[in-house]
């Protein structure tokens, strides 16, 4: 199992290709949730 500093690298690697996709806010605020919905996920 990863530790939560993994994870968490992986997640801003994730958001930072994100950000260079020109995309709607919607779409990004879906994709932050989803990634908060997988942090819970890992924590419990």
């Amino acid at each position: 199992m990863k530790d939560i500093y993994e994870l968490l690298q992986e997640i801003h690697i994730n958001l930072t290709e994100f950000e260079e996709i020109k995309c709607s806010e919607v779409e990004k605020e879906k994709v932050k949730g989803f990634v908060k919905e997988l942090i819970k996920k890992k924590e419990d």
